[in-house]
């Protein structure tokens, strides 16, 4: 979420304790909510649904078959 410009990073020792200021943080400027709106406006132009199955298609039809690899 960091790396994306939509999250903080909290060490994990010491997040309950600052987990309120995080959140503070982000709620209180608009550049997080402007990428996350630009993210979700790349992510629906992507059809990851779509994608994942041509994906999986491509796969299923390239995979040897069990039958035919050399033991």
């Amino acid at each position: 979420m960091e790396r994306l410009g939509v999250g903080q990073r909290l060490g994990k020792v010491w997040w309950p304790e600052n987990l309120h200021g995080a959140i503070i943080k982000l709620l209180s400027s608009s550049i997080p909510q402007t990428r996350a709106t630009l993210i979700a406006e790349d992510l629906q132009r992507e059809d990851g649904p779509a994608q994942a199955i041509a994906e999986l298609e491509d796969f299923v039809r390239n995979a040897a078959h069990p039958s035919t690899v050399p033991s």
